[in-house]
């Protein structure tokens, strides 16, 4: 009876433990559960983004699913910038998240550039995924925005674009695609 007492007591005092933590640094799980703060300036998303290395990032998050294209695993159609400039003169490494997407610097392997798309993802400035473009201007300062094309045109129709608004904080690029805004993509310059 006493060793059935301590199997319940044990969970219970850890349920107690970890309802005082602060988890809000942690983030979101990779399934956009949850929201969390794009650290813009800094070029991070839950913990790891611009600068840490190919093997953080896998311990942070796992095993990268597969595909191609520079997005995350959960989007159909890239929304990132029309152009990022490359690192090194190899192809960068690839890795895609149910929300993210990394490109890693094939020599270095640091990250140089990463996609958020987790619905409720928020800059500091507060402009996040879901939320209007326009709302980038009323946030930032020193904002470019235009069109970018977003695939063929379907049986002699117009050129699908979808537009964008790209700010620069601190040496990394923060480009906000389509509107709704649907990923944020942070780049070093």
């Amino acid at each position: 009876m006493l060793a059935a007492k301590g199997l319940v007591l044990v969970p219970l005092l850890l349920a107690v433990a970890v309802a005082g933590c602060d988890f809000s640094e942690l983030g979101d799980r990779e399934d956009g559960n949850t929201a969390r703060t794009v650290l813009d300036e800094r070029g991070l998303y839950g913990g790891v983004g611009l600068g840490s290395s190919e093997a953080e990032i896998r311990a942070a998050l796992g095993e990268a699913g597969g595909g191609d294209g520079y997005k995350p695993l959960n989007e159909t159609e890239y929304r990132g910038p029309p152009h990022i400039r490359a690192q090194g003169d190899v192809r960068p490494i690839l890795l895609r998240y149910a929300v993210t997407a990394y490109l890693i610097n094939a020599r270095t392997k640091v990250v140089f550039s990463m996609i958020v798309s987790s619905p409720g993802a928020t800059t500091r400035a507060g402009v996040g995924v879901g939320d209007p473009l326009s709302l980038v201007r009323r946030k930032y300062e020193h904002v470019v925005c235009g069109k970018q094309v977003a695939g063929e045109p379907l049986l002699g129709g117009e050129t699908p674009t979808y537009p964008w608004c790209r700010v620069r904080r601190h040496g990394v690029e923060v480009f906000f695609g389509d509107d709704p805004i649907e990923s944020i993509t942070l780049t070093q310059r």
